[in-house]
């Protein structure tokens, strides 16, 4: 066993859950940068020895297929750590495949070890800011990504994530600041529109928002973020009708089936709101799916109507 991780223990404990939900930008794969790092000089430059690199190789290229395979990949990280204590590149690999399999904690830990080890690597920063907002450290995910930002000034990722954070601290006049910035040196960018966007939603002022939110749709018109988020202002304006048409073009060409469970609900709100109960309604059943980041919890253990066989009610009461 590994002196640095009981990896059994941790893979036995389960997914820990994120305090909070973020939707940050990422261009790549966390992974894809290690992959990349150990193709190049950088592996050379970390001393690490040719059966370690053997080992991250394999890892990286399958962290992110699913849970067996970081479990797998995890292994394989802490096997290139136990060869190599010191490695920037194998402690970074190890956590990432932490992070991947909800072990956030300790992911934290081999984020810091792989900082130490190499104070000089902006990826690292970068994930570390992303777990520490994920586990709502808000000042020091800012911490981490303003130094991201300044080692890496071209990099978009930077300006959107640290303007999100700024945002969920309240700091919304940075937050718009930093984005205005972004904005001048490149107005193509269409993230950095939908972010000024959403800080402005946030910020209570969603007709303010819509005019961000257009933008980023005109340089992109298939953009479904910005059409959610479209969708979202026109609904605490209180136009559903506004509302569910941008969250059926959001839906085109969502991201991810997290992303389709959202809208989803989204438009399913929408829909009831103007009388379209049949559809609404069918679409009203994603509250209940477990990857639902607000899903649904019953306190009563019985079964639920299927809202089709009317004879199973007779006789009961509805509550």
């Amino acid at each position: 066993m590994s002196e640095l991780l009981d990896l059994e223990a941790e893979l036995a404990a389960g997914e820990e859950e994120a305090v909070r939900i973020i939707q940050g930008r990422r261009d790549e794969a966390a992974s894809t940068e290690v992959q990349r790092a150990l193709s190049s000089a950088k592996s050379k430059d970390d001393n690490l020895p040719p059966k370690a690199i053997g080992l991250l190789k394999r890892a990286m290229k399958i962290v992110d297929d699913d849970r067996a395979a970081a479990a797998k990949a995890a292994k394989l990280c802490l096997d290139a750590v136990d060869i190599a204590p010191e490695s920037s590149l194998a402690n970074h690999a190890l956590a990432i495949c932490l992070e991947r399999l909800g072990r956030l904690a300790k992911a934290l830990q081999f984020y810091e070890r792989a900082w130490q080890f190499n104070p000089h690597n902006s990826e690292i920063y970068l994930n570390l800011a992303m777990l520490a907002w994920k586990l709502d450290m808000l000042p020091a995910a800012e911490k981490f990504l303003r130094l991201f930002v300044q080692m890496a000034p071209n990099h978009p990722a930077g300006v959107i994530n640290l303007s999100g954070v700024l945002r969920d601290q309240g700091k919304f006049e940075d937050s718009i600041e930093i984005l205005r910035a972004a904005i001048y040196a490149n107005p193509e960018e269409k993230d950095f529109w939908n972010s000024l966007g959403t800080t402005l939603l946030e910020k209570g002022e969603p007709d303010q928002a819509l005019t961000f939110y257009a933008e980023a749709l005109r340089l992109q018109p298939d953009f479904a973020r910005a059409h959610h988020n479209t969708a979202f202002a026109y609904e605490l304006l209180g136009e559903p009708e506004k509302s569910a048409h941008h969250f059926r073009e959001a839906l085109k060409t969502a991201a991810s089936q997290k992303d389709v469970i959202i809208m989803s609900h989204g438009l399913a709100q929408s829909l009831l709101a103007l009388g379209e109960l049949e559809e609404g309604w069918e679409l009203y059943k994603s509250r209940l799916e477990p990857e639902y980041s607000q899903v649904t919890h019953f306190l009563i253990d019985a079964p639920r109507w299927d809202g089709d066989d009317v004879d199973a009610l007779r006789g009961k009461k509805v509550l």
